[in-house]
């Protein structure tokens, strides 16, 4: 409390505001990979305990007890309750989902001891919490303590006192959660490292001792989450970073909590939905009538949107503040090209979404790609981190739709549906005008097609128009001389030889 009184709701913003895009796409990255590891937790356990389950229900089920304990606190009971139902339809007794939840919580306290421990035991500096220096012959007390407590753990095993039977004759199980803990713990870490400008790479010692007590304080206070208690310890124990690292605290809980909470909620409703709408009964039908109807309709019409806004992004300057910040992670051929890659998928998507009208399979699938495919080269051309975002939405919601999608028979850019053929080209080369008025006509004149720069926005709006042209025109082209012809009626037989 005291330390929330003595920040500015201002300065506080400010700070907010002031943390750079890539360090929020860093932290993204790393809880992603953090949560992408939490799946591991119940793939080691289930296998300690000789059950096989496939690796969508681990990962499904992980995933949501992960963000709920999380998010709403008591792990036992929200994340247990997530594993039971989960698992519990995908035929796994309730005894065992207990055992897994054991093993896991064990793990995840295993791996912050040995990690806080390690920490103590080997630096060889003094670390600065609470405004107190802790001397290095104390702190490597306090860590071979720990590491002591954590020793003794496989020996009360042993007889039976602390261990779960399954890992007492399964070292390497043990030695797996025991790693799998420590890196996520590490991501985690590393994740409100990034999001805090005034942290580096040296503070990530102190940083995750005050992470591990703000966790054990956050469990004793049965806040839910540890909302408040969390970071409340973390400014206590590194408060002079003040109101930067405030901010990092509240995007972290954005980022690593209601984020994940949000996903889990949202990838757990569509799978309800999907589920319904497979089990029949009034709302199953109704729900799958929805579906069918209204799936290829708005699928389509979603794809369409999806192609546009990776055209007029290839058209437009980019934020050059992103790509100074790129300019540091990959080569500039990679740019360029993931920028021509961005516009061409984008013309790909305008062509395959007439075959999603038409209930295409194959354009389905199609389509799902190239939205993958948009996500990526977005990142790559300029860290768009918006626009992958929206390709990646697009996505979840495309596959929500999937049963509507059923011809076989239909490849995914063979609809012959001039109106949308027509409306492809229009997109073109309305996004190919739209960009003209970004830049000086006297450029468009003298604009060098072969100059490549991290400046070269100019030469990159003229190769992508040119090259998404070239390529719906050819395939218009192909289109209009492949088109079936009309099939003959009654009416158009010719009359019999004896009449």
């Amino acid at each position: 409390i005291h330390f929330a009184r003595e920040l500015e709701l201002r300065a506080l913003a400010q700070a907010l505001l002031a943390i750079p895009a890539a360090r929020i796409a860093g932290a993204i990255v790393l809880t992603a990979l953090s949560y992408a590891l939490l799946a591991a937790y119940d793939g080691l356990a289930l296998a300690a305990l000789r059950v096989k389950v496939p690796w969508p229900v681990i990962a499904r089920a992980s995933f949501t007890s992960y963000a709920l304990a999380h998010s709403l606190g008591l792990g036992l009971l929200t994340g247990g309750s997530a594993r039971l139902l989960i698992y519990g339809r995908a035929g796994v007794a309730p005894p065992t989902v207990g055992r897994v939840v054991m093993i896991a919580s064990l793990a995840f306290w295993s791996g912050l001891a040995l990690v806080a421990g390690g920490i103590l035991l080997v630096h060889p500096q003094a670390l600065d919490l609470f405004g107190v220096a802790l001397l290095p012959r104390f702190a490597r007390l306090a860590g071979a303590a720990v590491i002591a407590l954590l020793a003794v753990g496989p020996l009360l095993g042993r007889i039976g006192l602390a261990i779960p039977a399954p890992l007492h004759s399964r070292p390497r199980h043990m030695a797996g959660l025991l790693a799998v803990s420590c890196l996520d713990l590490a991501l985690s870490a590393l994740a409100l490292l990034v999001l805090v400008p005034s942290l580096g790479p040296g503070d990530f010692p102190r940083l995750f001792i005050a992470y591990a007590l703000a966790i054990v304080a956050g469990l004793v206070a049965h806040v839910p989450g540890g909302i408040g208690v969390f970071e409340g310890t973390v400014l206590a124990a590194l408060g002079q970073h003040g109101p930067a690292l405030a901010a990092g605290l509240i995007a972290y809980r954005l980022i690593y909590y209601v984020l994940p909470l949000g996903v889990a909620l949202a990838l757990n409703a569509l799978l309800a939905l999907r589920a319904a709408c497979r089990q029949g009964g009034p709302l199953g039908r109704a729900l799958g009538f929805v579906a069918i109807e209204a799936g290829p309709v708005s699928m389509s019409a979603m794809v369409f949107a999806g192609g546009l806004v990776l055209l007029l992004s290839g058209v437009l300057p980019g934020v050059h503040d992103r790509l100074q910040t790129l300019r540091a992670l990959v080569p500039l051929p990679l740019v360029e090209a993931a920028h021509l890659g961005a516009s061409l998928t984008g013309a790909a998507l305008l062509l395959v979404a007439p075959a999603l009208l038409s209930r295409s399979r194959s354009g389905f699938a199609t389509a799902r790609v190239l939205l993958l495919m948009g996500a990526l080269f977005s990142l790559g051309k300029g860290l768009d981190f918006e626009e992958a975002g929206l390709m990646v939405a697009m996505v979840g919601g495309l596959q929500g739709f999937g049963p509507a999608f059923y011809r076989q028979s239909m490849g995914a850019f063979s609809s012959h549906n001039r109106i949308w053929l027509a409306a492809a080209v229009l997109a073109v080369l309305a996004a190919a005008a739209s960009g003209m008025t970004a830049y000086p006509r006297i450029s468009l004149v003298s604009a060098t097609w072969l100059h490549f720069g991290w400046r070269g926005d100019l030469s990159r709006y003229v190769r992508a128009s040119f090259a998404t042209c070239v390529m719906v025109a050819a395939f218009a082209v192909r289109e209009l001389l492949s088109r079936p012809p009309a099939q003959v009626g009654l009416a158009d037989l010719p009359a019999p030889a004896f009449a």
